[in-house]
């Protein structure tokens, strides 16, 4: 049965701010179209194609304008006490749920775990680690359910909304036309108490809990994967069975066709699924070992596209060589909620090499009673020719996708906070200025770019868009371009500043929710069947101007190796950064059949490029005259 995810009855601190949390702002019409004309400046081709957009939306905003007719309707919407956010049914449906690409590589994000942070005997022991992984995720888990998780504090002053936390554990995307839906069942429950572990296409049951509900000790959890390791070896046999794991790889549509044949079929078809939706998490043990900083992201956001199940919102995986990652399914969730969980995991793991204790000693154990653990159960599925013939069809597709997605990782050690900070500049604006000049470098052009600002300050809060490229940006890359004449570096520097100032202006407006963006968004869903969308809604500029080239976002953690997802636009990249104290990382990945002819190699010179030109020009400028000596 559904389990209702309502916040009216509270248990503990982690939701003990939300019914003091304001909602999410409707902004202000007049300002909101003042900040959209600001934005597309840099992005028109002459002052009367600026003046041409200017007048439409103007004549869109005026008295008794369809503009003021539908942000009536929005306040009025914003206004309904039933209502606790404006935008995020909308969002997490049309954004999300309703959207009919591959979830995989289109929507989901990976994190890319760092290695070493446990002792070298339990990090390359495949099985080990995973049971350490497990054991840390359900001490996560525990506090989700029980809401004894701290809140989300940002600079001590305010909180962050918890309530998508309710969302980690204990449920599943469910496909479905016109738009997916997804299932949500107690985690409480002793019957949920479990996980699935995949193992050569194979799906298992292990239950984290005995059936007194207390936690499974390390070693305990240990004893389980060895027992699913050798069942799903020993029946495997050299030949892994079909994959239904590889149906989550096709497009949402073709999916809930093959979902509901594959369900129906037969009724343990249908326990099987259900299970999975039930289960708290995925694991997945892998038969490789990723080597390289891309071979690492390639594992941990799409591995063989077989072992896996991409509907979960939580996917966990550990290589032959220990090697390990996570990857998010986004409908109900953003990044920081993730990040908050693998962090977690990291301080774990760092405790037990500081601790310097064997965590499978028995002797350090508190185990539960051999007579109340569940043993491990493999799901089973009954696999028509119909349902194999579209195994087959789902695996070539998705070799052949993934094959024309191109991904180089930049890393630049020596380059993180510690310097950056020295530069007097917010690192993230840093970034996304380096990211900036690196591709008017490579393409002598400026791009729509897309940074998401996460307004999770507000109740249901998600992500407003941060629109980087701007007028002073745009000044910037240009003066530091520049072919015709020479530029000091105090000019060069002044440029940049003035760039970051303009960025930290946006980023500021967008954390706040009064973007143009999701404010635009929220006016054409107000138009009501039959009404015809203003010339200025169907204008180019509204399309091409939110058509994001370059999407970019910053995740950052000391316990990651690499952290990204695929490009939004078919012509542009996926520039997902972590800034870390001592360096930088841009995971760069675009389509290989791109006629515009983008590249991810090129892009990382000139990532390099610009890097080094901004270190050496800030530096030379930022450093302070040496005084005579006396």
């Amino acid at each position: 049965m559904a389990f209702s995810t309502s916040l009216a009855n509270k248990k503990g601190d982690m939701l003990s701010y939300f019914d003091k949390m304001p909602q999410l702002p409707v902004p202000d019409l007049n300002d909101s179209a003042a900040l959209y004309l600001q934005s597309i400046k840099p992005l028109v081709s002459s002052e009367e194609h600026y003046k041409s957009i200017e007048s439409k939306l103007k004549d869109f905003i005026k008295p008794n304008g369809q503009g003021q007719i539908l942000q009536k309707r929005l306040e009025d919407k914003s206004a309904d006490p039933k209502t606790q956010n404006w935008l995020s049914e909308w969002w997490d449906n049309d954004a999300y749920l309703a959207y009919r690409d591959p979830v995989i590589p289109y929507v989901s994000y990976f994190f890319s775990h760092a290695e070493n942070v446990l002792p070298a005997f339990l990090e390359k022991n495949q099985l080990k680690k995973a049971s350490l992984l497990i054991s840390s995720i359900i001490d996560f888990k525990e506090q989700v359910d029980n809401e004894t998780l701290p809140p989300e504090l940002i600079r001590g002053q305010f909180a962050f909304c918890m309530a998508s936390f309710k969302f980690m554990f204990n449920n599943c995307r469910i496909p479905e036309k016109p738009s997916d839906t997804t299932a949500v069942y107690d985690p409480l429950d002793l019957k949920n108490q479990f996980l699935i572990v995949i193992k050569n296409n194979r799906f298992y049951k292990l239950y984290h809990h005995d059936k007194n509900n207390k936690k499974l000790s390390n070693l305990q959890i240990l004893n389980q994967l060895n027992q699913i390791y050798f069942d799903a070896t020993s029946k495997s046999n050299g030949i892994k069975q079909k994959s239904i794991g590889s149906l989550t790889t096709l497009d949402r549509d073709s999916w809930t066709d093959a979902y509901k044949e594959l369900k129906n079929y037969t009724p343990v078809n249908n326990n099987s699924l259900e299970e999975i939706h039930k289960s708290s998490f995925v694991l997945c043990l892998d038969d490789y070992s990723p080597l390289s900083l891309e071979e690492r992201s390639r594992y941990a956001w799409h591995g063989d596209g077989r072992n896996r199940f991409f509907d979960k919102p939580l996917q966990f995986f550990v290589a032959s060589n220990g090697q390990s990652g996570f990857l998010g399914e986004h409908s109900k969730m953003d990044g920081t909620p993730t990040l908050q969980l693998n962090n977690y995991i990291g301080d774990q793991f760092k405790k037990i090499s500081q601790n310097a204790i064997d965590p499978f000693n028995p002797s350090t154990q508190d185990s539960s009673l051999d007579s109340l653990i569940q043993q491990p159960t493999e799901l089973k599925f009954d696999i028509s020719p119909s349902i194999a013939s579209q195994i087959d069809s789902a695996e070539k597709s998705f070799d052949a996708l993934l094959g024309n997605h191109d991904l180089k990782v930049w890393r630049y050690p020596g380059y993180g906070k510690s310097l950056i900070k020295k530069f007097k500049s917010s690192p993230d604006a840093f970034v996304q200025m380096l990211i900036q000049l690196a591709y008017y470098k490579y393409t002598g052009e400026v791009k729509p770019t897309y940074e998401s600002a996460s307004t999770r300050k507000y109740k249901w809060g998600r992500t407003e868009t941060n629109r980087t490229v701007s007028e002073a940006s745009k000044k910037f890359v240009e003066t530091w371009c520049n072919k015709q004449s020479f530029v000091s570096n105090k000019d060069k520097a002044a440029a940049f500043y003035d760039a970051i100032n303009s960025q930290n202006s946006y980023i500021k407006l967008a954390s706040d929710g009064l973007g143009c963006d999701r404010h635009i968004y929220g006016l054409k869903k107000s138009i009501l069947p039959g009404e015809e969308p203003h010339q200025f809604l169907k204008d180019q500029m509204t399309s091409y101007s939110s058509s994001w080239f370059l999407s970019t976002s910053q995740l950052s953690s000391e316990y990651f190796n690499g952290y990204g997802w695929s490009q939004v636009h078919d012509l542009g990249f996926g520039l997902a950064y972590m800034i870390n104290n001592e360096w930088l990382n841009i995971n760069i990945v675009c389509k290989k059949d791109n006629p515009t002819g983008l590249n991810v190699q090129h892009m990382y010179y000139y990532l390099t490029l610009a890097a080094d030109e901004l270190k050496q020009v800030l530096t030379e400028v930022n450093a302070e005259p040496v005084k005579p000596k006396l």
